[in-house]
């Protein structure tokens, strides 16, 4: 058990890793430097060199001893039997300073590891396993990693459905209940243009999507006693994108300085942001690659669905 090791081996130990891939290898690549490893006083494990302790010892299967209450980012937990662990061995550095985790807070350090790791995971694998053209997903901390926020080009009609059922079959490892999927232009972690979306598009007719059967996952507070017997409740995913089958000409444009403005004006603005008007702090500026872009191009890209619709 290593505390206070290099922040990069707490976000590898935060990742879910295929077997046999080495947590400190990923550490290393998350720190763009080797993560230095010592060999352990009682065995042979290596261990962070530059950790503030070392607890070494064992766990015997089967044995159990009361635990609790304990209180994490998933709730509080009762008194339960929980495996012993048997202390051989304790290194440290000279005054050690012992991080510790305020479960409860508003944003704990759990929440914003798990959000962020749990976040790249779900963007891997939406554009290495199904090629789903994601911008960025977003698990918020404001919400206790219920939510998942998507952004996303939408290139046909079905491909929203076909996404969110992909992501919806994962909830369990990445613990959101409830999906947001939002168009390429919304940056997934900025939460007002999240909600904005999602009260200006949503038809409450339409776009709300629930089916039932869905197994129950560890955040779900929601959930009655039939339902935590059961182990099921619904499925559920919201969409506040615009529809692909809309032409670039049928899309409101968004209200904002970039799109309601001439480039000359933004540019002078910009340029006297400071100078001249005397607001202190710089001005914040909404840019794009040009592929997150809303074209009727970017959103429907020829398929032989789309050649033969043409």
């Amino acid at each position: 058990i290593a505390l206070g090791a290099d922040p990069a081996a707490l976000l590898a130990a935060a990742t879910s890793l295929p077997v046999g891939l080495s947590g400190a290898e990923v550490a290393g690549g998350f720190s763009q430097d080797p993560i230095e490893l010592v060999q352990a006083e009682t065995g042979n494990l290596l261990v962070p060199a530059r950790a503030e302790v070392i607890l070494e010892g064992y766990i015997s299967p089967g044995e159990r001893a009361i635990e609790g209450p304990f209180v994490d980012f998933l709730g509080r937990t009762e008194p339960r039997p929980q495996p012993v662990f048997h202390l051989t061995a304790l290194t440290r550095r000279r005054d050690p300073i012992l991080p510790f985790v305020a479960e409860g807070a508003k944003v704990s350090d759990t929440l914003a590891i798990r959000s962020l790791m749990a976040s790249l995971n779900l963007t891997l694998k939406c554009r290495t396993e199904r090629q789903y053209q994601v911008r960025w997903i977003n698990l918020p901390v404001e919400t206790r990693l219920g939510l998942c926020v998507v952004a996303t080009l939408v290139p046909y009609k079905g491909y929203v459905y076909q996404l969110a059922n992909f992501l919806l079959s994962q909830k369990l490892e990445a613990g959101f209940d409830k999906l947001l999927i939002v168009d390429a232009d919304v940056d997934a972690v900025d939460m007002p243009w999240v909600v904005n979306d999602f009260s200006q598009k949503v038809h409450t007719t339409h776009d709300v999507h629930i089916e039932d059967g869905a197994p129950l996952g560890p955040i779900q507070a929601y959930a009655t006693p039939e339902e935590e017997r059961a182990g099921l409740t619904s499925d559920f995913y919201i969409d506040a994108t615009w529809p692909a089958e809309w032409d670039s000409a049928e899309i409101p444009v968004r209200l904002t300085f970039e799109t309601c403005f001439p480039q000359e004006v933004q540019e002078k603005v910009l340029r006297r942001w400071n100078s001249e008007y005397g607001f202190p702090m710089k001005p914040v500026v909404r840019r794009m690659e040009e592929r997150w872009m809303k074209s009727r191009e970017a959103r429907r890209p020829e398929t032989p669905e789309a050649r033969e619709e043409d």
